[in-house]
C-alpha cells in the first residue's frame, strides 16, 4: 500500500537524500491523488494539469507504507503526525490503514479532510485522531462557489457543528489572496475564534497547471496585517471590537499600539500544535510568509 510523504518528512526519515535542517516537529503524510473536487487553486484538483506529485509548492514522493513504518521505527524525530487527504476514489480505505498504523506509536495525529457529514467526523475521532482540520480556504460565499465549489453555508455549518461537539479539537484553513477583503477574512477568523476553532493561515500560492496559476500572491503587507489580527484574536477575541476598516474592507487600525506584540510569534505558521509547513507558501531565499524558525 502506497502513501505519500512531504519531501521534508521523507528527508527527516532518511528516505530521501537531501540536506534538510529546518525545524519540523510534525511529519506530513498524504493519502489519495487527483481529487473528485475541483478547487481551482489546488494541484490535486480534478481538472488540474499540475504535477500530480505536488500539493501547493511541496513535492510528495510515494512510498510503501511498510517502508515508512520501518523508517519511523528506526528513527522518529517527530512529535506529531499530520495526514493530508485528497478526496479521490478509495482514499478512506488507505486512510484507515494509515491511522491504524500511526495510532500504535502513541503520538497525536492531526487529520485534514473534507468530511461529508458529522458521522464521518465522529468516525475519525473514534479511531484515535486527536485533531481534525476541516478547511474552508475561501471565506466568502461567492468566492467559495467560484474557486472551491459546493455550498458555503453547508460547509460552515459542518465546521461549526464539529467545533461544538469536539471542543478545542477542530482546525480550519484559510487562504489569503483570493479576492476577499481584509475584513472578510478577519471576520471569519473571529467567528472561528469564539468557537475555539484554530485557524491555519495560508498565503495563496500560484501553482503551474492549476486554474489560478496566473493569480499573483497577496501583497505581503496585507498578509502581515491578517496575521497580526489572527494573533490578537487568539490572545483575546475582544480585540475584534477595536478593529477599524475603510468602506472597501481595508484594515486601517487594530485599535491598539501593536509595537509591543511578539512579531515573530504573530508571523509564525499557525494551525495545529507543532505545525511549521516549511516553504509551503514561498521559495527558499524569498520573503517568508509564515515563519517556521
Amino acid at each position: 500500500m502506497q502513501i505519500r510523504l512531504s519531501a521534508g518528512t521523507a528527508a527527516k526519515l532518511g528516505l530521501r537524500k537531501f540536506k534538510f535542517d529546518i525545524p519540523m516537529p510534525t511529519a506530513y503524510f498524504m493519502v489519495g491523488e487527483r481529487c473528485v473536487f475541483n478547487c481551482l487553486y489546488c494541484a490535486q484538483a480534478r481538472d488540474s494539469r499540475a504535477d500530480i506529485s505536488r500539493l501547493s509548492r511541496i513535492v510528495w514522493p510515494g512510498y510503501e507504507l511498510s517502508d515508512v513504518m520501518e523508517a519511523i521505527g528506526r528513527h522518529n524525530p517527530f512529535s506529531r503526525f499530520c495526514i493530508q487527504t485528497v478526496s479521490s476514489p478509495g482514499y478512506r480505505e488507505v486512510l484507515q490503514a494509515l491511522i491504524e498504523e500511526l495510532s500504535g506509536l502513541g503520538l497525536p495525529i492531526s487529520l485534514s479532510v473534507r468530511p461529508l457529514d458529522m458521522k464521518e467526523v465522529r468516525e475519525y475521532f473514534s479511531r484515535g485522531i486527536e485533531r481534525i482540520g476541516i478547511a474552508v480556504d475561501v471565506v466568502t460565499p461567492d468566492l467559495f462557489k467560484k474557486y472551491r465549489g459546493g455550498n458555503f453555508e453547508n460547509h460552515i455549518e459542518l465546521l461549526f457543528k464539529a467545533a461544538q461537539e469536539f471542543k478545542g479539537r477542530i482546525t480550519t484553513h484559510v487562504i489569503v489572496g483570493l479576492g476577499e477583503t481584509e475584513k472578510d477574512v478577519i471576520d471569519f477568523i473571529y467567528q472561528c475564534r469564539i468557537r475555539n476553532i484554530e485557524v491555519g493561515l495560508f498565503s495563496f500560492t500560484p501553482v503551474k497547471g492549476t486554474g489560478l496559476e496566473n493569480l499573483p500572491q497577496p501583497d505581503i503587507r496585507t498578509y502581515r496585517e491578517v496575521q497580526i489580527a489572527r494573533y490578537l484574536l487568539k490572545k483575546n477575541p475582544r480585540y475584534y471590537e477595536g478593529f477599524l476598516y475603510d468602506r472597501k474592507g481595508k484594515l486601517l487600525s487594530f485599535g491598539i499600539d501593536i509595537t509591543s506584540i511578539n512579531i515573530d510569534e504573530a508571523f509564525r505558521t499557525s494551525g495545529c500544535p507543532g505545525c511549521t509547513r516549511p516553504f509551503y507558501n514561498e521559495r527558499p531565499g524569498k520573503e517568508i510568509y509564515n515563519f517556521f524558525m
